[in-house]
């Protein structure tokens, strides 16, 4: 219990440290897309919107904030077709327009129909390229080298001595402005749980430039929901009232930024054989633990190491079980391309660690 309590001191990031770096994305992230909107030559992103998604964003970071996920979202006015990409549970899609649309960019298209993810990226990287090199004249940056199969142009922020201190993952995005792929749906719990706030989720979706591995066809998208993880995490009470002072403060949060910081410890102890473990396994298995807890009283700051080890035993039998599905994809289970035997030594240190009183958090 005690080392539960020190673990969420030593996790909260200092207000010094939160306004800095949100001074610095900012000071980026704006003018670029002021950028995108003006440039006369290739005017293919000028309707862009930022969606800023991941921990720093959802206020659920465990360490110094300096990495950042920004998603620039290109909103997909016309009529396009979705198609589910068959052995893949409904995570990726090839996206065709079922007739011409002036309203959408056509160097953008291959085959005169098929949305292209590899030439919207290519052209999104070319766009930053040129922004850095010629029209930001903020802190010193480098484009780092495109990394296979991802959907991200990332940029590394440099001191004066050269170092890297920061990075931005900007992603490129389609923005379906449709209901859901038949694939994705919102269970009953959560529905029960959020209410009249769950019915605005599925109006629209995203599409990300990235493929699954071993696919030789590269025109295929990756939905991604980051959107509604955000707003859930964001407003993640049973009553409007949740965490908006002090007397309504709520732990779900600090629980998945303690499993989360659970897992980088034991990834540090064990990086060969728990690679494929990683923070959006933490993020669904607490999801699911979400809806079957919905009442803000379960989840009073007094009662976290209850609360924490109520999270972390169900992660441990999503682990038992093999089987942690996708919060928003029932067909999906996250865990199908995790080794098997990754599992099962991923299910020993789990176990040992609350036999131990999680001594990681000590050790870390």
């Amino acid at each position: 219990a005690l080392r539960i309590k020190e673990r969420v001191k030593a996790l909260r990031l200092k207000q010094e440290e939160i306004t800095k770096a949100a001074a610095i994305i900012n000071g980026f992230i704006d003018p670029f897309i002021r950028y995108l909107k003006e440039y006369p030559e290739r005017p293919y992103f000028k309707e862009v919107t930022k969606l800023t998604t991941g921990s720093y964003y959802e206020f659920v970071k465990i360490d110094h904030p300096d990495e950042f996920d920004v998603m620039l979202a290109l909103p997909v006015t016309c009529c396009v077709q979705c198609t589910e990409v068959d052995g893949y549970n409904g995570v990726y899609y090839k996206v065709t327009l079922p007739r011409k649309s002036r309203s959408f960019p056509t160097p953008f298209l291959e085959d005169g129909n098929t949305v292209s993810p590899v030439k919207i990226l290519e052209e999104f990287r070319k766009h930053v390229s040129q922004f850095i090199a010629s029209h930001y004249s903020g802190w010193k940056m480098t484009l780092k080298r495109k990394k296979q199969n991802s959907p991200a142009v990332t940029l590394v922020l440099l001191d004066d001595k050269g170092g890297e201190f920061m990075s931005i993952d900007l992603v490129p995005a389609l923005e379906i402005l449709q209901p859901w792929p038949k694939s994705c749906e919102l269970e009953q719990n959560v529905k029960k749980w959020l209410g009249k706030k769950a019915k605005q989720f599925t109006r629209s979706f995203y599409l990300v430039a990235k493929q699954p591995s071993g696919q030789d066809d590269k025109e295929v998208w990756r939905i991604s929901l980051s959107r509604v993880e955000k707003e859930i995490m964001n407003d993640h009470g049973n009553t409007k009232s949740c965490c908006e002072s002090y007397d309504t403060k709520c732990c779900r949060k600090t629980c998945l930024r303690l499993l989360k910081s659970l897992f980088e410890a034991l990834k540090k102890d064990y990086p060969r054989q728990l690679s494929h473990l990683c923070s959006y396994h933490a993020k669904t298995s607490f999801f699911h633990t979400l809806t079957q807890w919905i009442a803000d009283f379960n989840w009073k700051p007094s009662d976290i190491v209850c609360c924490f080890l109520r999270v972390l035993d169900d992660f441990i039998q999503h682990v038992e079980n093999y089987n942690l599905i996708h919060f928003f994809i029932p067909k999906c289970n996250l865990f199908s391309s995790f080794p098997h035997n990754g599992l099962k030594f991923l299910l020993a240190r789990l176990q040992e660690q609350k036999e131990n009183g999680l001594q990681a958090f000590a050790d870390h």
